[in-house]
């Protein structure tokens, strides 16, 4: 159950848990991948009928001494056993197995998207709060600039830079707002929520107190439970189980047949046959076993596919690595990172602080605290920054 409410005012308060259980149960994606994921499992859930026996009734013409002409029915109960069968069984057992994993991957896609928009949605909100407060702190200055300017107090340069200051300021709040009106229009869609729904997110761009870096695991450990090798590997055992399926075609089969007339009846026969009669035969299929037959050409295209699987299972495996090194020496950096900004920070914002008061006692002017006002925003930016990269790393290592 979710944990996020709706009040009176239509306000959605979403967690971060709460927005994954809402992208998930409102994505086509996954509900097509669930789709096939069923189909796989009832054929395997089905795949031992091979081994049922068929059976079928057939009206069969029939002459009686007296010249006449009678309709009656016979039972046919045939069975055919090669062991194809027990390698086409294997391969619907590959082919769940490979539809769990596309479940699997469907899930972790939106567990990871959402995660992503989750936390691009909140850095925007933190940058539109940071522009909120420039454009209040620069219509203080143009205030004081203004009555300044009126008593003569400053020059018009001072002033016009205030107020070139203020409407900056107002410009990139709009555009901030509007990259933040996106980011929420894509949020909304990804967990299926009406656009007149207020939303407000509860997590914060702060990381936990269990994270730490020496939890992170071997390469290994990572290497072995990415899905997409795992698919890639579930591809090979397929074409592997083709080659044996493609060979079995060549080993004999058994067949048995049972005829039986339902209506017994002394006077009638079928083609010669009783009213019960009982085949058996074994069959072999000489035309597979011939060279450069149909069969032993799938037979060998399968090899080469097997060699060029295993070249591309390589191939991705050195990629991931790549890829999981880069992800791990970004979360090492941002790590070690975010404590020398949040010490920088601290610094910038009672500098400014400082300056900002004697400035609105009179004893600085505007241009004393102009570069204490930038180090103080450009600190905070690249404070949240480099939490929100650290925050995407770790969701990129944990949906690996």
């Amino acid at each position: 159950m979710l944990s996020g409410q709706e009040n009176n005012s239509k306000i959605l308060n979403l967690s971060l848990e709460d927005s994954k259980n809402l992208a998930l149960a409102n994505n086509l994606d996954i509900n097509i991948a669930e789709l096939n994921l069923s189909k796989y499992k009832w054929a395997l859930a089905l795949s031992w009928n091979s081994f049922i026996p068929n059976a079928d009734i057939s009206i069969v013409p029939t002459s009686l001494q007296s010249d006449i002409t009678v309709f009656e029915p016979w039972l046919a109960v045939t069975y055919s056993f090669n062991t194809k069968a027990i390698f086409e069984i294997s391969q619907t057992a590959l082919e769940y197995r490979y539809g769990t994993i596309q479940f699997e991957i469907a899930k972790k896609k939106i567990y990871k998207n959402t995660k992503e928009i989750y936390y691009n949605l909140l850095l925007s909100k933190y940058n539109l709060n940071i522009f909120e407060k420039n454009l209040e702190t620069a219509e203080i200055i143009l205030n004081i600039e203004n009555k300044k300017f009126e008593n003569k107090i400053n020059t018009k340069y001072d002033k016009l830079t205030a107020e070139y200051k203020y409407e900056d300021a107002k410009i990139k709040l709009k555009e901030q707002e509007n990259s933040y009106n996106n980011y929420l229009l894509t949020f909304k869609k990804i967990l299926g929520i009406k656009n007149d729904i207020q939303v407000s997110l509860t997590d914060r761009l702060e990381i936990s107190n269990n994270f730490n870096v020496n939890s992170i695991q071997s390469m290994d450990y990572y290497i072995n439970k990415n899905l997409d090798i795992k698919t890639n590997e579930i591809n090979l055992n397929i074409l592997r189980n083709n080659i044996l399926q493609n060979i079995s075609i060549s080993t004999p089969s058994i067949n048995i047949a049972y005829y039986k007339n339902i209506i017994t009846n002394d006077d009638i026969s079928w083609n010669s046959h009783q009213n019960n009669s009982f085949d058996f035969y074994i069959k072999i299929p000489v035309s597979s076993l011939i060279p450069f037959s149909s069969n032993q050409l799938k037979i060998i295209n399968s090899n080469i596919d097997i060699m060029i699987q295993k070249d591309t299972i390589g191939k991705l495996k050195k990629d991931k690595e790549i890829e999981l090194i880069k992800i791990i020496q970004d979360i090492n950096k941002n790590f070690s990172l975010i404590e020398s900004l949040k010490i920088r920070f601290s610094i910038a914002e009672e500098k400014f602080k400082l300056l900002e008061n004697l400035y609105k006692s009179g004893i600085k002017s505007y241009l004393d605290i102009k570069d204490a006002e930038s180090d103080y925003n450009d600190s905070e930016l690249s404070l949240i920054n480099a939490k929100y990269n650290l925050l995407t790393s770790i969701n990129n290592l944990e949906y690996f």
